[in-house]
């Protein structure tokens, strides 16, 4: 798990059972990550046609889908439990 998920404690045993917690939501952030997939899929595949740069903003709008799209990767970076390495597991 990421330490930024048990940042904010100072006491090992507070972490531990924080992050305890947060494996026990796992059904709850299992589903979030599916949406936050689904909702990446659409963002990448929102009007990705030559008519686009015919608008003057075009820039502006591309900007835009790719700070949502590096913010919805994030996120499921941070979701994703099974992605994420155990420190406890790495040390030993």
């Amino acid at each position: 798990m990421y330490t930024k998920w048990s940042q904010h404690l100072i006491d090992v045993e507070d972490k531990d059972k924080f992050e305890k917690r947060v494996y026990s939501a796992r059904e709850v952030l299992d589903r979030l990550l599916t949406i936050l997939k689904e909702e990446k899929v659409i963002v990448l595949n929102t009007e990705r046609t030559v008519k686009d740069f015919d608008q003057p903003n075009w820039s502006e709008k591309q900007a835009f889908r790719n700070g949502r799209c590096a913010e919805i990767s994030a996120l499921i970076n941070l979701i994703d439990l099974d992605q994420q390495v155990d420190n406890k597991k790495e040390i030993s």
